[in-house]
């Protein structure tokens, strides 16, 4: 992923991140999903300063955190768009999604 996609997935994910913080208000467990968020976040935002290998083994983390999160809030309206996002993500791309 270069450096470019990798912000561009960034910028994404941290609209998706938003949208599953607050999807979280009305779970059971929301400060695990808080947890999980804060992590994903921090790792992505890792990654879009970092490359190579090091690159890949954040995103491949935080992608797991994002999911955990996503799996926690469980609503449509979040999947949809984060899926698309990580989907960008995991092909190098750093594109709109709709979120």
């Amino acid at each position: 992923m270069t450096e470019v996609a990798c912000r561009g997935a960034v910028e994404n994910l941290n609209s998706i991140i938003t949208l599953v913080d607050e999807a979280a208000e009305a779970a059971e467990d929301r400060s695990v999903s808080t947890s999980r968020l804060a992590l994903a976040k921090s790792g992505f935002q890792t990654a879009a300063n970092t490359d190579g290998e090091l690159r890949d083994l954040v995103l491949e983390d935080s992608v797991v955190h994002l999911r955990a999160a996503i799996e926690i809030v469980q609503t449509n309206e979040v999947l949809v768009p984060a899926r698309n996002a990580l989907q960008l993500c995991s092909n190098g791309q750093g594109g709109e999604t709709d979120v």
